[in-house]
Protein backbone atom coordinates (compact mmCIF):
# COMPACT_ATOMS: atom_id res chain seq x y z
CA UNK A 1 0.00 0.00 0.00
CA UNK A 2 1.32 3.38 -0.92
CA UNK A 3 1.25 6.25 1.48
CA UNK A 4 0.16 9.67 0.43
CA UNK A 5 2.51 12.49 1.45
CA UNK A 6 0.95 14.84 3.90
CA UNK A 7 0.43 18.36 2.69
CA UNK A 8 2.87 20.99 4.00
CA UNK A 9 2.32 24.68 4.59
CA UNK A 10 4.09 26.83 2.02
CA UNK A 11 7.14 28.68 3.44
CA UNK A 12 6.56 32.24 4.50
CA UNK A 13 9.35 34.69 3.74
CA UNK A 14 10.43 37.10 6.46
CA UNK A 15 11.59 40.65 5.93
CA UNK A 16 15.22 39.58 6.50
CA UNK A 17 14.86 36.94 3.78
CA UNK A 18 13.71 39.59 1.34
CA UNK A 19 16.40 42.11 2.32
CA UNK A 20 19.34 39.70 2.29
CA UNK A 21 18.30 37.66 -0.75
CA UNK A 22 20.05 40.05 -3.20
CA UNK A 23 23.23 39.88 -1.11
CA UNK A 24 23.14 36.08 -1.13
CA UNK A 25 22.68 36.04 -4.89
CA UNK A 26 25.51 38.53 -5.30
CA UNK A 27 27.88 36.45 -3.18
CA UNK A 28 27.07 33.35 -5.21
CA UNK A 29 27.35 35.06 -8.57
CA UNK A 30 30.27 37.44 -7.94
CA UNK A 31 32.45 36.60 -4.92
CA UNK A 32 35.28 38.72 -6.32
CA UNK A 33 33.04 41.80 -6.33
CA UNK A 34 32.03 41.14 -2.72
CA UNK A 35 35.69 40.76 -1.75
CA UNK A 36 36.52 44.09 -3.39
CA UNK A 37 33.63 45.80 -1.59
CA UNK A 38 34.83 44.44 1.76
CA UNK A 39 38.41 45.49 0.96
CA UNK A 40 37.40 49.04 0.02
CA UNK A 41 35.14 49.36 3.07
CA UNK A 42 37.92 48.13 5.33
CA UNK A 43 40.41 50.55 3.80
CA UNK A 44 38.07 53.51 4.19
CA UNK A 45 37.27 52.47 7.77
CA UNK A 46 40.96 52.23 8.62
CA UNK A 47 41.66 55.68 7.17
CA UNK A 48 38.80 57.21 9.14
CA UNK A 49 39.85 55.40 12.33
CA UNK A 50 43.45 56.61 12.23
CA UNK A 51 43.04 60.07 10.68
CA UNK A 52 39.82 61.58 12.02
CA UNK A 53 39.94 63.55 15.27
CA UNK A 54 37.18 61.68 17.06
CA UNK A 55 36.84 59.06 19.76
CA UNK A 56 33.67 57.58 18.24
CA UNK A 57 31.36 58.74 21.03
CA UNK A 58 33.85 57.74 23.72
CA UNK A 59 34.47 54.19 22.47
CA UNK A 60 38.18 54.84 21.84
CA UNK A 61 38.75 57.41 24.59
CA UNK A 62 41.42 56.83 27.26
CA UNK A 63 40.00 55.29 30.44
CA UNK A 64 40.58 58.38 32.59
CA UNK A 65 38.20 57.10 35.25
CA UNK A 66 40.48 54.17 36.03
CA UNK A 67 43.85 55.94 35.77
CA UNK A 68 45.60 56.58 39.07
CA UNK A 69 47.96 59.50 38.56
CA UNK A 70 50.61 60.68 41.03
CA UNK A 71 50.54 64.31 42.15
CA UNK A 72 53.58 65.24 40.07
CA UNK A 73 52.28 63.27 37.05
CA UNK A 74 55.37 61.07 36.98
CA UNK A 75 53.48 57.81 37.47
CA UNK A 76 50.24 56.49 35.97
CA UNK A 77 48.67 53.26 37.23
CA UNK A 78 46.20 51.34 35.07
CA UNK A 79 43.47 48.86 35.92
CA UNK A 80 45.37 45.69 35.03
CA UNK A 81 48.57 46.33 36.98
CA UNK A 82 49.98 48.47 34.17
CA UNK A 83 52.37 51.18 35.27
CA UNK A 84 53.87 54.02 33.25
CA UNK A 85 56.77 56.16 34.43
CA UNK A 86 57.10 59.61 32.87
CA UNK A 87 60.30 61.66 32.80
CA UNK A 88 60.40 65.30 31.70
CA UNK A 89 62.80 67.51 29.77
CA UNK A 90 62.22 70.73 31.74
CA UNK A 91 60.63 71.81 34.99
CA UNK A 92 58.55 74.59 33.46
CA UNK A 93 55.88 74.75 30.78
CA UNK A 94 56.31 75.39 27.06
CA UNK A 95 53.71 77.01 24.81
CA UNK A 96 53.18 76.20 21.15
CA UNK A 97 51.15 78.73 19.18
CA UNK A 98 50.21 78.91 15.53
CA UNK A 99 48.24 77.35 12.70
CA UNK A 100 47.29 73.68 12.86
CA UNK A 101 48.22 71.96 9.59
CA UNK A 102 47.54 68.42 10.79
CA UNK A 103 45.63 66.75 13.60
CA UNK A 104 45.01 63.02 14.03
CA UNK A 105 44.42 60.59 16.89
CA UNK A 106 47.14 58.40 18.36
CA UNK A 107 45.77 54.91 18.93
CA UNK A 108 48.42 52.92 20.78
CA UNK A 109 47.12 50.38 23.27
CA UNK A 110 50.42 50.18 25.13
CA UNK A 111 50.44 53.96 25.70
CA UNK A 112 46.76 54.94 26.03
CA UNK A 113 47.62 58.33 27.56
CA UNK A 114 48.97 59.50 24.17
CA UNK A 115 45.97 60.92 22.32
CA UNK A 116 46.86 63.21 19.40
CA UNK A 117 49.42 64.23 16.80
CA UNK A 118 49.04 67.98 16.20
CA UNK A 119 51.28 69.91 13.79
CA UNK A 120 51.49 73.54 14.94
CA UNK A 121 53.14 76.00 12.56
CA UNK A 122 53.94 79.70 12.29
CA UNK A 123 55.53 82.07 9.77
CA UNK A 124 56.39 80.52 6.43
CA UNK A 125 55.61 77.02 7.76
CA UNK A 126 51.97 78.07 8.14
CA UNK A 127 51.74 79.07 4.46
CA UNK A 128 50.87 76.06 2.31
CA UNK A 129 51.87 77.96 -0.84
CA UNK A 130 55.44 78.25 0.50
CA UNK A 131 55.96 75.07 2.51
CA UNK A 132 54.47 71.62 2.00
CA UNK A 133 54.09 69.45 5.09
CA UNK A 134 53.28 65.82 5.78
CA UNK A 135 52.68 63.77 8.93
CA UNK A 136 52.97 59.99 8.87
CA UNK A 137 53.62 57.41 11.60
CA UNK A 138 54.10 60.13 14.25
CA UNK A 139 56.82 61.92 12.22
CA UNK A 140 56.63 65.07 10.11
CA UNK A 141 58.41 66.26 6.99
CA UNK A 142 58.38 69.59 5.19
CA UNK A 143 59.58 70.84 1.81
CA UNK A 144 60.08 74.38 0.56
CA UNK A 145 59.94 74.82 -3.22
CA UNK A 146 62.13 77.93 -3.10
CA UNK A 147 65.02 75.96 -1.62
CA UNK A 148 65.56 78.54 1.10
CA UNK A 149 65.16 78.06 4.85
CA UNK A 150 61.62 79.07 5.82
CA UNK A 151 61.10 81.48 8.67
CA UNK A 152 58.88 80.55 11.58
CA UNK A 153 58.33 77.42 13.63
CA UNK A 154 57.04 73.92 13.05
CA UNK A 155 56.34 71.48 15.89
CA UNK A 156 54.62 68.11 15.90
CA UNK A 157 53.00 67.64 19.31
CA UNK A 158 52.30 64.18 20.74
CA UNK A 159 49.76 65.05 23.42
CA UNK A 160 49.18 63.59 26.87
CA UNK A 161 46.14 65.44 28.27
CA UNK A 162 46.43 66.25 31.96
CA UNK A 163 42.69 65.68 32.45
CA UNK A 164 39.57 64.48 30.68
CA UNK A 165 38.53 68.11 30.21
CA UNK A 166 41.77 68.84 28.33
CA UNK A 167 41.21 65.73 26.23
CA UNK A 168 37.74 66.96 25.23
CA UNK A 169 39.28 70.29 24.18
CA UNK A 170 41.87 68.51 22.03
CA UNK A 171 39.03 66.69 20.27
CA UNK A 172 37.70 70.06 19.08
CA UNK A 173 40.87 71.01 17.16
CA UNK A 174 40.74 70.95 13.37
CA UNK A 175 43.29 71.65 10.65
CA UNK A 176 43.26 75.36 9.89
CA UNK A 177 42.57 76.43 13.47
CA UNK A 178 44.79 78.92 15.27
CA UNK A 179 45.72 77.45 18.65
CA UNK A 180 47.85 77.95 21.75
CA UNK A 181 48.73 74.70 23.52
CA UNK A 182 50.95 74.64 26.58
CA UNK A 183 52.32 72.08 28.97
CA UNK A 184 55.39 70.29 30.22
CA UNK A 185 57.60 68.57 27.65
CA UNK A 186 58.01 64.84 28.17
CA UNK A 187 61.37 63.17 27.60
CA UNK A 188 60.24 59.55 27.81
CA UNK A 189 57.37 57.29 28.88
CA UNK A 190 58.33 53.84 30.19
CA UNK A 191 55.77 51.03 30.28
CA UNK A 192 56.41 48.58 33.12
CA UNK A 193 55.20 45.03 33.67
CA UNK A 194 53.71 44.01 37.06
CA UNK A 195 57.13 42.71 38.17
CA UNK A 196 58.72 46.08 37.38
CA UNK A 197 60.56 44.99 34.22
CA UNK A 198 60.39 47.02 31.03
CA UNK A 199 57.54 46.50 28.58
CA UNK A 200 58.75 49.12 26.11
CA UNK A 201 58.93 52.90 25.99
CA UNK A 202 57.88 55.94 24.02
CA UNK A 203 60.36 58.65 23.11
CA UNK A 204 59.93 61.11 20.27
CA UNK A 205 62.57 61.96 17.71
CA UNK A 206 62.61 65.63 16.75
CA UNK A 207 59.04 66.19 17.91
CA UNK A 208 57.48 67.37 21.18
CA UNK A 209 55.69 64.95 23.49
CA UNK A 210 53.68 67.20 25.78
CA UNK A 211 51.72 66.87 29.01
CA UNK A 212 49.01 69.32 27.98
CA UNK A 213 47.71 71.64 30.70
CA UNK A 214 45.95 74.30 28.63
CA UNK A 215 44.33 74.42 25.19
CA UNK A 216 43.08 77.56 23.48
CA UNK A 217 41.46 77.65 20.06
CA UNK A 218 42.14 81.27 19.14
CA UNK A 219 40.43 81.17 15.76
CA UNK A 220 38.61 78.39 13.97
CA UNK A 221 39.09 77.65 10.28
Amino acid sequence: MESTPSSENPRRFSLSDILFAPIGCLIQSSPLFVFLVILVAGTIGSIVFYSTNTDFWGLTAPDFEHFTVSDNFQTIQGTEEQTWKISYEFAGATQFSGLVRHVSPIRMGKFPMLTHDILVTSGDFADSSLVRTNVSNHHFTWFCDSGTQPRGTINLLHTVPASEEIYEQLLQIRSGDQVAISGREILRIDSLKPDGSSDGWWQDSGCNTLLVNTVEILAEK
